[in-house]
């Protein structure tokens, strides 16, 4: 009656139920974690799931926007772009410039192939920019990124000028560091 202690039971009775819960708790998780592919891949058919992005994120120097199916920077994106870069200069925190396109933006004879491309231009234009000489960031820092259509600001945008808050690149500083990738 009543009582703490070990549960009776085949196994070795020095594991308490704590231990069993615990055990079987590692058991699940692990298998949310892990799945079984067909194909053998470089370790194996086992697939191991890694949190990359951790910590908080931050979006500096408001939105910065593009001609309908252009990656050309305005005098607008360049002024926002030195904002930015004057709020980030002096740090060594990694730097995600993301690129947006809107979901009207690739037609035939464009540029572009497709719009993960055109926004994959955004963001490396703005990359350049904030590389070159006029403002000088090291490139290490910087992490281009293509979201194609798929992060509408505006995802009820069924013009050209609804959806120019679509057609961005955004400068997000993450809490990641030059040396965390650096192996050091």
């Amino acid at each position: 009656s009543g009582g703490g202690g070990p549960v009776p039971s085949t196994m070795d009775p020095e594991t308490s139920l704590i231990q069993r819960l615990e055990e079987i708790e590692l058991r699940h998780k692990k298998s949310d974690y892990e799945g079984s592919a067909e194909d053998p891949g470089i370790d194996g058919k086992e697939v191991t799931v890694t949190n990359v992005r951790e910590g908080m994120r931050y979006v500096v120097g408001g939105v910065i926007t593009f001609e309908p199916g252009s990656a050309e920077l305005t005098s607008e994106a360049r002024a926002a772009l030195r904002h930015a870069a004057g709020l980030i200069r002096g740090y060594n925190n990694i730097v995600e410039l993301s690129g947006h396109a809107g979901s009207m933006e690739v037609t035939s004879g464009s540029d572009y192939p497709d719009l993960a491309t055109l926004s994959y231009a955004r963001a490396k234009t703005a990359a350049d920019y904030l590389a070159g000489d006029e403002i000088g960031i090291r490139r290490e820092r910087l992490r281009l990124v293509a979201n194609a259509e798929y992060e509408p600001l505006n995802p009820r945008a069924y013009n050209q000028v609804d959806q120019t808050s679509n057609r961005r690149v955004e400068v997000v500083v993450t809490e990641s560091l030059v040396k965390d990738f650096q192996g050091q």
